[in-house]
């Protein structure tokens, strides 16, 4: 189990990042790396993907392209969800999704890419609790008799949405949620299960459905699943989606870490199940646009650094006519991206991941802090990276402070407007624990320091 910061770390560490902003025009920032003061650690399932079932024919389980696109990311979890049709076959249990391929299929293609597999189970308020029940041991059931038992479930998905058919108060959703965490629990020991995978984070709306929850099941609660579009219920300028939309993420954990101690007296595991930088982009003006790019990587390096899972929706989704280009790879050629090729986000992750094209992120995050609040800086050890987020309109000459390591020559990757594919650029050379170089404008940059 990861190392999880404090609330307090996580406050502290928010701090060092957003300390008084330059003005936007700013020419000029300062960045420090401190890489003797770690802040959490990472694990591979802290990269995870949803895999949505939607692809127009082109899957995880048949689409050479796109199956192995998703392998460079290296996810340590994909995420789907599961049920019985009406003829007793278990299939994907997305509304509208393909249901030819079999679970099986699925679950198979999943653990072939390196991943571990979480499945959401079937949960229907307008069915009996002992339905959903005899579902979810009959889906455990059905993957131990392989004799590779899937070990990571979530119960439901976004039943406090109004539009969710399936939908059920948050003490009905507690009360079977406790029931299929005993009984999956009582077949196998070493299954962890999560909930109560709300739409959103509701304080804001006045919804008590994530208090209710940890107040019935937070005693046993495996892990915390929530889900958080950015741009959400309101529309965001570029600018506030880089700067208020990501603050956003870190309160929202910091909150809820808090939440958390004060309900169940524990420190239960958070995973974000759901993000993106919409849930809705009919036109694909935000999604397909390299903005996607900058603030994915924005969105990702915070909410690893504030301590928490993150599963990416989805590998496919950019047909569907409210959902263009909610996909790492291209559905059916939108926006000029080629069937199964990657999207803007996708090199927004591939910034932290490497896509095989450099090293991954390292295993320790550690404390950074910014001159301006258009500049973000994320850092690793255990592997010594640098990502620098450039969400200003102009380039930026950076000044790089860095403690614990004296003296290198970096390489520059840089994914920018002009050339959105991760490339290197350069190196950088770090003299006396200081560097200096200029980030173009709106641009994320991944520096690789020499282990030696």
């Amino acid at each position: 189990m990861r190392t999880k910061p404090t609330v307090a770390a996580v406050l502290l560490t928010a701090g060092s990042l957003l300390l008084p902003s330059v003005p936007a025009h700013a020419a000029t920032a300062t960045v420090t790396v401190d890489f003797t003061k770690p802040v959490t650690t990472l694990e591979a399932n802290d990269y995870g993907l949803d895999i949505t079932g939607y692809g127009n024919q082109r899957y995880i389980t048949n689409d050479a392209t796109h199956r192995e696109n998703v392998r460079r990311q290296g996810f340590g979890v994909l995420r789907m969800e599961l049920m019985y049709d009406a003829n007793g076959r278990l299939v994907c249990g997305g509304s509208y999704c393909d249901t030819a391929i079999t679970g099986g299929a699925w679950v198979a293609a999943i653990r072939e890419l390196g991943a571990e597999p979480m499945l959401i189970l079937p949960a229907d308020g307008r069915r009996t609790r002992a339905e959903d029940l005899a579902d979810a041991k009959n889906i455990y059931n059905h993957f131990k008799a392989t004799g590779t038992p899937v070990r990571k479930f979530i119960y439901g998905n976004e039943h406090d949405n109004s539009g969710n058919p399936k939908k059920m108060t948050a003490d009905e959703y507690s009360a079977r949620y406790n029931l299929v965490h005993d009984a999956l629990h009582a077949l196998d020991s070493a299954v962890q299960v999560g909930g109560p995978a709300l739409a959103s984070y509701e304080p804001q709306f006045g919804t008590p459905y994530m208090d209710t929850f940890l107040t019935v099941s937070g005693s046993r609660v495996d892990f915390i699943d929530y889900h958080d579009y950015g741009a959400g219920y309101a529309r965001y300028t570029p600018e506030e989606l880089l700067t208020t939309v990501i603050d956003g993420y870190r309160s929202d954990i910091a909150d809820l870490k808090a939440r958390t101690a004060r309900l169940t007296g524990r420190d239960v595991p958070i995973q974000i199940g759901e993000w993106n930088m919409d849930y809705s982009d009919p036109d694909g003006t935000l999604m397909l646009s390299h903005l996607a790019t900058v603030w994915g990587a924005s969105a990702l390096g915070t909410m690893l650094q504030s301590g928490v899972a993150t599963l990416l929706y989805g590998d496919k989704n950019g047909s569907a006519a409210k959902n263009t280009g909610l996909g790492i790879t291209s559905t059916e050629g939108e926006g000029g991206i080629p069937v199964s090729a990657p999207t803007p986000i996708y090199h927004g992750l591939g910034m932290f991941t490497g896509e095989g094209l450099f090293r991954h992120f390292g295993t320790t995050m550690v404390s950074t802090a910014s001159s301006s609040n258009l500049l973000r800086a994320f850092a690793s050890d255990g592997a010594k990276n640098i990502v620098l987020v450039n969400a200003a309109t102009t380039s930026t000459t950076t000044t790089l402070n860095l403690t614990g390591y004296p003296t290198g020559t970096a390489q520059v990757w840089q994914s920018t407007e002009t050339a959105g594919t991760p490339h290197q650029t350069g190196t950088v050379t770090i003299a006396n624990r200081t560097a200096t170089l200029t980030l173009p404008a709106r641009s994320v940059t991944t520096l690789i320091l020499p282990t030696t």
